[in-house]
């Protein structure tokens, strides 16, 4: 390594970058740049929404590579700014963001917590959480009898809805109803998983060209689809799954 290190660096490095030392071991360590805190917190927020909705997913019994139409997200403020990757992501035709909890939610004091710090105002808080009496801020936070609450205030009780999952801030779930169109790109995309799988027992490399032959001559509009995914030159249709090097 430290000899691949150092041709990386003379090739690259060395002689183009001005003042740049003749050797990676004769240079310095590279600067630090501050951490982009917002930018993490964003990014960690996008993939619990993810993990939810693969949790939905497994709990509904369908297969990430079976396309949805829609996912439904509540309480994700950085899902509206990510909507294609969330869309590559959980195989969906479209993202909805919601203002409204999706299910029934109740909400209770976290005794451990609001206790202390609440005093003899905990009950008049515990009743209004338990009517319904408080307003959402978003995040989950809430503002209940005139004290605001936090997420790690409150305990939350959500009712239990098929294909739905959730966390303590966010809610996921999908329409899971399947239309034609849909059924066939999760044939599509369990074909190209097919093929793929095909490649490697075949000892075929990874970037091989293939003429493929197919038995689903009813995906042919996927034609161009399936070629890319699969490196395959020539589509063909036949009696059984077949691929040959091109």
């Amino acid at each position: 390594m430290p000899f691949l290190a150092d041709e990386l660096w003379r090739n690259i490095v060395a002689g183009v970058c001005e003042n740049a030392a003749s050797s990676v071991h004769l240079s310095g360590w590279p600067q630090v740049t501050a951490t982009n805190e917002a930018l993490v917190t964003e990014i960690s927020e996008l993939r619990e929404v993810v993990e939810l909705g693969r949790q939905a997913r497994a709990e509904a019994g369908v297969k990430l590579r079976q396309p949805l139409r829609r996912v439904k997200i509540y309480g994700s403020t950085a899902a509206q700014a990510h909507v294609d990757e969330l869309m590559d992501e959980l195989r969906v035709k479209e993202v909805q963001v919601l203002d409204e909890p999706p299910v029934s939610v109740r909400y209770k004091p976290n005794l451990r917590v609001l206790g202390p710090r609440l005093g003899a105002d905990l009950p008049a808080v515990r009743s209004a959480l338990e009517a319904g009496e408080f307003e959402d801020l978003g995040e989950g936070r809430l503002r209940a009898a005139g004290h605001e609450l936090g997420p790690d205030d409150v305990l939350t009780e959500r009712a239990e809805e098929h294909g739905w999952a959730h966390s303590d801030r966010f809610s996921v779930g999908f329409d899971l109803e399947l239309d034609d169109e849909l059924v066939r790109e999760g044939r599509v995309y369990e074909l190209v998983h097919a093929v793929n799988v095909l490649r490697k027992e075949r000892g075929l490399d990874v970037s091989d060209r293939i003429v493929l032959t197919i038995p689903d001559g009813d995906l042919a509009d996927y034609a161009d689809r399936i070629k890319g995914e699969t490196l395959a030159v020539e589509l063909r249709t036949g009696a059984e799954l077949e691929l040959a090097k091109a």
